[in-house]
């Protein structure tokens, strides 16, 4: 979510809330409002949504309603987006979130049965990695990267992309302020898929200040390695649990954060 005002068309950035109850057709939803602002000085409706006793969403837009999310699937279950895209449940698993420790059911999700490619998962509660309106959507779509940086109930912060910023944890510090800022450059961390290990080789001289945090993919820290002068990270895949892992590294004002997978 960075703001609109400096990022213009290079990066579409947006905010949605939940507020106030509609009827239609007899049915209850709650509303939904989303901004396009830096600020939210400006709300549109947008929709609305609603939730069944069946743990299934449904989300209310031009006069259709479809499904969103559908948390009584099973592993090997199947539904289909409105691209046409089959997307299949490989996984799923529970995990602890926000300042409660609420155990919340979570849903991996693939476009394709026996590979790792347009993976993303559900989060029971609160919608997809991808975004809380996206559902299926976003999984199979190439060119383009979807995500969710923050959720919020009630003013309590629950999901959180970047744990580590402490100024303000829903705008990653270190990012560019503007389009202007934007240099193109040669990748500063290369990741090297091993049979039984995952090596991270770091392109920039500059690495007596240099460290790398590692996230599982709900925000919470796995670990954080201090590199001084090494050229090369390596991570152990039999030490980690399968499914996707988030690395951030820092040097001074360079940067880089990407996604690690242990199948």
């Amino acid at each position: 979510m960075f703001g609109t005002e400096k990022w213009n068309y290079w990066m579409d950035s947006h905010w949605i809330k939940f507020e106030g109850d509609s009827i239609i057709n007899d049915t209850l939803f709650k509303v939904i409002y989303r901004s396009d602002k830096e600020f939210h000085d400006r709300w549109y409706r947008y929709g609305a949504i609603r939730e069944d006793t069946l743990k299934r969403v449904f989300i209310h837009r031009n006069g259709q309603q479809h499904l969103l999310y559908d948390f009584n699937l099973e592993v090997g279950d199947s539904l289909k987006n409105r691209w046409d895209i089959y997307v299949y449940v490989i996984g799923i698993d529970s995990v602890k979130m926000g300042p409660d420790s609420t155990n919340h059911i979570r849903i991996f999700l693939n476009d394709w049965r026996d590979t790792d490619h347009y993976y993303s998962y559900w989060i029971e509660g609160i919608g997809s990695e991808q975004g809380v309106l996206s559902g299926a959507d976003n999984i199979g779509i190439v060119g383009a990267v979807y995500s969710l940086i923050c959720y919020y109930s009630n003013d309590t912060l629950i999901f959180n992309s970047f744990p580590d910023e402490k100024q303000n944890p829903c705008f990653p510090q270190g990012y560019p302020n503007g389009v202007d800022e934007i240099k193109l450059k040669k990748n500063i961390v290369d990741v090297i898929y091993g049979d039984h290990s995952i090596r991270f080789s770091f392109n920039n001289p500059k690495l007596h200040d240099a460290e790398m945090y590692i996230y599982d993919d709900v925000g919470r820290i796995y670990m954080k390695a201090d590199l001084r002068s090494y050229s090369t990270f390596e991570l152990l895949k039999e030490q980690m649990a399968k499914g996707i892992y988030i690395f951030h590294y820092r040097s001074g004002q360079e940067f880089e954060s990407g996604k690690i997978i242990i199948k």
